[in-house]
């Protein structure tokens, strides 16, 4: 009963109105005034098909059945971990074995990652949303979050309309609603609000979602809310799920281990009627409005098909072809966005189109591979397969070539559709679009291989495992060929791999060489015909050994994720090794080499021609692969480096000898580097150790420069480097080594550095080490720099901005709100008509935005690996997105 209704005087009153008022201060009681209260089982996060998941699932679904006066079970999505048809008939399987009713919704990991394009959830389950009435509650459940082709989580607008629909038919608008999604409702889905307020305009109680894998209580938007925990037991002896019981005018949330005593409630929401009309507070909504301060860039047409649509359209003269998610495809007219023609497939379209002469070829899943007459979208000839494809096709050479869903690899002729061969050793489905390339297609699988088939017969020419997901390594990089060998690396330095560089023939897939980060010199690649250090630390044989403790060296980290470099006259290529294993120093006594170092490398033989180490014992991952940009100064071969421990290193890129090494921002972990010995001249009491809480560190785990590329300009001689003005608390932790899972073994939180702003763009003078000027940004500036001959620098912020800036002065002289944050890189192209174009890409992610990313907010510091702390707040200024928006200059492109 509220403050107000307890205080009304009723003796004083007339009798009616005695009684009236006292009808509305028990109604939130009278309305749920029922004898039939009602309790049921929430699970969520299953993820059937990883781990003990299966195991967990079976337990789960036997204790609820040993249960009394459970009236049905919800499951809040995820329920595979790939939504492949196995594991969604395993899950099936697994649920159907419970004695009550279960509702069931899928989550990401049965949408983005499923062979089927989410089709084989709705063939089981046959739907993928649910709505019931319980002891007169409406318990409505619809999923939401990124669909195929990833892209951010986002209600699709079929999904919306059937809510809509779905509201619009209460018998009772005042009906008491319960809603399960599986995201949580706020701006971690690009159009939060728009399912909010519709559920706003009803009586909804509460909003069940999972995704987060924690219990978690919520209030969005006033809408009382609650995340459940995921059923998987993780490093607990058990799973376990939540009990939910509806009794007394409350539901109260209780987490029970399989087989084990339920918890006390951990969270009580009270059940009353909802006047969300009569909310004053004012929340943030995505606000584009600054847009109309530059009315000359606007969209020439929009056409709005009514439901998701997950590829690129392709090109056919002047018409776009796309297909959408009803299985719908259009044709627009360029300039008016009129619809020329259309055509149905059977089911939902996630393929973009390739097009050649007058064919416009597609997948479906509904099984079919369709080409079409691009003038007017009649049908040519189509090709059915076995399963759903997702995949987009290639053409060349007359001949389509297209992966699917069940193992195979096809070519077809691109004039009649028939097969000319199929090649079926593929252990998962392909996503993906071939590329076709000296006589062979390339393409990888969702088997953790690259395949190149003989593009003629269909023979396997090569196949290539680069990375073993179960000891938690994977391959994020960019290969770079160089004469005819792709070189890559691999990721995980979190799970204690081990890094490496390795070089595969583009001919045959064969490995030519493999270098690695930590070990003795054979393993690395050191030689007599490596140059001798100048600096006394690096001398000496098997470093990558000594400098370890044990056999620390053989999970050490050190992995080559980054960005690669090629100088053909020297014929050196270069990269960067990171972190090394577990972030916790005291388990790794030593220098820890060969991780967190530039190195120079014959791609060829994968010899070392020279190797520099900048962060010895890494107390603070500052991890070592950003970019090395190779730029000439007169005679000198230079190389640029801006590294996240917060130095701009500038090296002879010929002998690996240091020309300057200068922090570009408030550095506090180390005072300089010394040039004598190459070596940082720490500062002791920023050093971490598991011994205590070190506080104050500058820069943060994320460094002052984190993935974001920095840009050269020829004509003034300076660098132009997006920062992170980010500092931290680092706590190390015992952490022991299991292949597969997280090695990491710290507590970090990170926080605006001094001055307050998160980030900076800073103009760099490489010879002097110098900081030319900077512009002050409120969050990190976390996408990349462009510049131009034009003499302007180009650079995107948090909040969206792009921005043109004068490369000698910094002054800003445009900018432009676009719909999320910028992480991406500007570019710059002439198109067809002449003009110059500048585009980019928006859609806020990365470590900095993993808050809005995942939907976190900024209740844990520690979250994030640290990242909430300094940026928790980053949902007030940006939302997800994922959004390309290309500007064109005015006239025509100077030659």
């Amino acid at each position: 009963m509220s403050q107000r209704c307890s205080s009304t005087r009723t003796l004083r009153a007339p009798r009616r109105a005695a009684l009236l008022g006292l009808l509305l201060c028990s109604l939130p009681f009278l309305l749920f005034a029922d004898p039939a209260s009602f309790r049921f089982a929430w699970l969520s996060d299953t993820h059937v098909g990883s781990g003990s998941a299966e195991q967990d699932l079976r337990a789960a679904v036997r204790d609820i059945n040993s249960m009394t006066g459970l009236s049905f079970v919800v499951v809040s999505g995820d329920v595979t971990e790939y939504g492949s048809r196995e594991q969604l008939r395993l899950a099936k399987d697994l649920l159907d074995g419970l004695r009550i009713p279960s509702h069931v919704i899928p989550g990401n990991h049965d949408t983005k990652w499923s062979e089927s394009g989410a089709t084989d959830f709705v063939r089981l389950w046959k739907e993928d949303r649910f709505v019931f009435e319980q002891d007169g509650f409406r318990f409505i459940g619809i999923h939401q979050g990124p669909l195929m082709k990833m892209g951010d989580g986002h209600w699709a607008p079929q999904d919306v309309r059937w809510l809509a629909e779905t509201l619009k038919k209460l018998p009772d608008p005042n009906q008491p609603i319960i809603f399960v999604t599986h995201y949580p409702v706020d701006d971690g889905i690009a159009n939060w609000y728009v399912v909010l307020e519709l559920l706003k305009k009803y009586n909804t109680q509460a909003i069940l979602c999972g995704h987060g894998h924690a219990n978690h209580a919520y209030v969005f938007e006033g809408v009382p809310g609650a995340m459940g925990r995921s059923n998987l037991r993780i490093r607990a002896p058990a799973g376990g799920y939540n009990l939910v019981e509806v009794k007394d005018g409350t539901m109260t949330i209780s987490e029970r281990s399989t087989g084990q005593e339920t918890k006390p409630p951990w969270h009580t929401i009270v059940l009353q009627k909802h006047d969300y009309a009569s909310d004053t507070n004012h929340y943030p909504r995505p606000d584009f409005s600054v847009n109309s301060r530059y009315p000359k860039v606007r969209p020439l047409w929009t056409f709005d098909t009514g439901y998701t649509i997950a590829s690129t359209p392709g090109i056919w003269k002047d018409l776009a072809i796309v297909g959408d998610a009803s299985g719908k495809v259009y044709a627009f007219s360029l300039k008016s966005g009129k619809v020329q023609w259309t055509f149905s497939a059977k089911n939902a379209v996630y393929s973009t189109p390739d097009i050649s002469g007058d064919l416009a070829v597609f997948a479906s899943t509904d099984g079919n591979i369709y080409a079409l007459k691009a003038e007017n979208g009649k049908e040519a000839w189509h090709y059915a397969t076995d399963r759903p494809i997702v995949a987009s096709p290639r053409i060349a050479e007359g001949m389509v070539f297209i992966g699917s869903s069940e193992g195979s690899f096809r070519a077809l002729e691109l004039a009649t559709g028939k097969l000319v061969w199929e090649f079926d050793g593929l252990a998962g489905f392909v996503e993906t679009k071939p590329l076709v390339y000296d006589g062979k297609v390339i393409f990888g699988a969702w088997d953790q291989y690259l395949y190149a088939l003989d593009a003629k017969t269909g023979k396997q020419a090569w196949r290539v495992k680069s990375v073993d997901f179960k000891k938690g390594e994977t391959m994020t990089n960019a290969p770079m060929v160089v004469d005819d060998l792709l070189l890559t690396g691999i990721s995980g330095g979190e799970f204690g791999v081990r890094g490496r560089i390795t070089a595969f023939s583009t001919a045959d897939g064969k490995e030519v060489w493999r270098t690695y980060s930590t070990g003795p010199d054979k393993d690395v690649g050191i030689t007599e015909n490596t140059l001798k250090s100048p600096y006394a630390s690096a001398q000496g044989k098997d470093l990558g050994v000594s400098t370890w403790q044990g056999d620390e060296w053989m999970r050490g980290g050190g992995t080559t994720w980054g960005w690669y470099s090629y100088d053909p006259d020297l014929k050196l290529f270069y990269h960067g090794s990171g972190n090394p294993g577990t972030w916790n120093p005291d388990q790794r006594p030593g220098d820890n080499k060969w991780s967190m170092s530039l190195w120079a490398q014959n791609p060829k033989t994968g010899e070392v021609r020279w190797v520099y180490q900048m962060t010895p014992h890494d107390a603070w991952d500052y991890d070592g692969v950003n970019e090395n940009v190779l730029f000439d100064h007169g005679s000198q071969k230079l190389l640029a480096h801006f590294d996240r421990n917060g130095f701009g290193y500038t090296l002879d890129r010929t002998t690996g000898k240091l020309v300057t090494a200068k922090p570009y921002g408030p550095t506090n972990w180390a005072k300089s580097i010394d040039m004598t010995t190459g070596r940082p001249v720490e500062d002791p009491t920023k050093r971490t150790t598991a011994k205590g809480n070190t506080e104050g560190i500058c820069p943060a785990a994320i460094g002052f420069k984190d993935q974001q590329p920095s840009a050269y300009s020829p004509q003034t001689g300076l660098f132009y480097v997006p920062t992170n003005n980010i500092c931290m608390d680092y706590e190390g932790v015992e952490v022991k080594y299991a292949a597969g899972q997280p090695y990491v073994g710290a507590i970090v939180r990170m926080f605006p550095g001094p001055g307050g702003n998160r980030g900076a763009f800073i103009a760099w003078d490489p010879m002097a080490g110098a900081i030319k000027w900077s512009i002050k940004e409120n969050l990190a500036a976390y996408g990349g720099a462009m510049t131009t001959g034009g003499g302007l620098v180009f650079y995107g912020t948090m909040e969206g901005w792009l921005k043109a800036v004068d490369a000698k002065t910094g002054t800003v002289l445009w900018q432009f709100k676009t719909p999320s944050g910028i992480i991406g890189n500007p570019m710059t192209y002439v198109g067809p008509d002449g003009k110059q174009y500048v585009a980019v890409l928006s859609g806020i992610g990365g470590w900095a935005g993993i808050g809005v990313a995942a939907g976190i907010g900024a209740e844990d510091p520690t979250a994030g690996l640290g990242a909430l702390g300094a940026f928790g707040d980053a949902g007030s200024y940006t939302n997800q997105g994922g959004v390309l928006t290309v500007f064109a200059l005015d006239g025509v492109a100077k030659k």
